[in-house]
């Protein structure tokens, strides 16, 4: 994904507030009575001075009665879906989708990484173990060994049997 900064991600974002609004031909008054929050929410949502959150967001397009596809990949991708266009039936938004997924490279996608400390995700098996004997006492884990997924308990250090 382009790295840009907030400012233009947010000026990007209230885009598409006022883009699918004007597309749809909807006032912002009629917008304010569709969600339930004034008229000048929607005046800053769409300048950029302030944002609905993620209800808000997906209720925004129902009202509307348009598909949100095609403004979320303009917004995320616009070097790829500037030329996408609300009105395109399901099959053009399905075909930009999946050349979306065909053609992303792996710095895009997420390598997701162990934590170094879990707290109540897994227990101690050490009978002697303080959290045995003081169930009260947060169970905490700390990873030992990344290789081989190896936890050990922050009192005790027993490493957890079971692998990640």
């Amino acid at each position: 994904m382009r790295k840009d900064n907030k400012s233009d991600r947010v000026k990007r974002f209230a885009q598409i507030w006022s883009l699918s609004r004007a597309d749809t031909g909807k006032t912002q008054e009629y917008m304010a009575n569709g969600l339930g929050v004034s008229k000048k929410t929607i005046q800053n949502w769409e300048k950029g001075a302030s944002a609905p959150d993620l209800f808000e967001g997906s209720e925004w397009f129902r009202v509307l009665g348009i598909n949100p596809l095609p403004y979320y990949l303009a917004f995320l991708y616009p070097w790829m879906f500037d030329g996408i266009k609300p009105d395109d039936n399901d099959e053009e938004i399905e075909q930009a989708l999946l050349f979306l997924v065909k053609n992303m490279t792996q710095v895009e996608k997420r390598q997701l990484k162990l934590p170094t400390r879990i707290k109540n995700v897994i227990h101690c098996k050490n009978p002697r173990c303080i959290t045995v004997a003081e169930p009260q006492l947060d169970a905490i884990f700390l990873l030992s060994d990344p290789a081989s997924h190896t936890y050990r308990c922050a009192y005790c250090e027993t490493a957890k049997d079971k692998k990640f």
